[in-house]
């Protein structure tokens, strides 16, 4: 299970937590070249981080930031271990095709749960 998240604006902030089934893949830019002797030449040019953040539980109230930012494309600043690398910091951004986080109506009350793309830019 992943550790916890945040991701602040500079004045709002969400902290949060992942479920099981957290992954982070890298987005990478990168080209292949096979020469004619066939040899194979891999140029990257850079990498950044594209992390799929199931939740579960999300507040009315965070349900609704992540949707202004994520409306916005706003940039973030995301903290992907609070716990173990509070200093470890990325400028992000929402990039789901569609809003993320739909209502689910349980027993006793509503809570939304969706998964989340965060995208470095």
């Amino acid at each position: 299970m992943a550790g916890n998240m945040r991701l602040t604006d500079g004045g709002n902030t969400v902290n949060f937590s992942p479920i099981l089934g957290f992954a982070t893949p890298y987005a990478r830019r990168e080209a292949v070249n096979v020469t004619i002797s066939g040899k194979r030449f891999v140029h990257k040019w850079h990498q950044k981080r594209l992390d799929d953040s199931p939740l579960v539980n999300v507040s009315q109230a965070d349900r609704d930031q992540l949707f202004t930012w994520w409306d916005s494309k706003t940039e973030l600043t995301w903290t992907p271990d609070l716990d173990g690398a509070p200093g470890t910091t990325f400028t992000v951004k929402l990039m789901n095709p569609i809003f993320p986080l739909q209502l689910f109506h349980l027993k006793d009350f509503d809570v939304y749960a969706g998964t989340l793309v965060i995208v470095e830019v």
